[in-house]
């Protein structure tokens, strides 16, 4: 006779503490997302302004092959990277996404989304105990819909997947430049 998990508030809990730090996981990871790949961008555009404005000021001298090969390779480079990143952030957006459905269910199964104003002598606003994404309690009916992309919360994460798609046709017009350069 199998025993009923859900009848375990115990277990709950464990699953409950282990997708907090999940999330949390999440969180740290796509913040790193940011800055790595923020540095890395900044790095490659430094780079290849100086190289371009090197060639440009000196028009009349002649350069090694390799050197102009090296101009056309960092806007293929930020394409490559930012199409990287954006995939990336957005992959660990919707696993924040998902993780986050299953907190609810959890905080509802452990009974920490019920009513709780006429218990709590203050913060008398506040209608459950953990108020994160609480307002989709009743929105949504499912995980996938929750998850959906019509589902946008604007912060920091969903900005930078916005610059990342930037940074893609960024590359883009870069090598719109650069091949005119290079072929003068």
């Amino acid at each position: 006779m199998s025993e009923d998990v859900f009848g375990k508030r115990e277990e709950l809990i464990r699953i409950w503490e282990s997708e907090r730090r999940t999330r949390d996981l999440n969180a740290t990871l796509m913040w790193e997302n940011m800055k790595y790949f923020s540095g890395l961008f900044g790095g490659l555009l430094v780079a290849h302004t100086a190289l371009v404005t090197f060639i440009w000021t000196n028009n009349q001298g002649t350069f090694p092959i390799e050197l102009i090969q090296m101009m056309i390779a960092f806007p293929i480079a930020i394409i490559g990277i930012s199409c990287c990143a954006f995939i990336d952030i957005r992959r660990r957006w919707s696993k924040f996404l998902l993780v986050g459905t299953q907190l609810l269910k959890l905080e509802d199964l452990l009974g920490l989304q019920q009513d709780i104003t006429k218990r709590l002598n203050s913060w008398h606003k506040d209608k459950y105990l953990f108020q994160e994404y609480t307002e989709n309690l009743t929105k949504y009916t499912s995980s996938e819909e929750f998850k959906k992309p019509k589902f946008v919360r604007w912060n920091s994460y969903t900005l930078m997947s916005i610059i990342y798609f930037i940074m893609i046709a960024l590359g883009g017009y870069l090598l719109y430049i650069d091949i005119p350069l290079l072929l003068r």
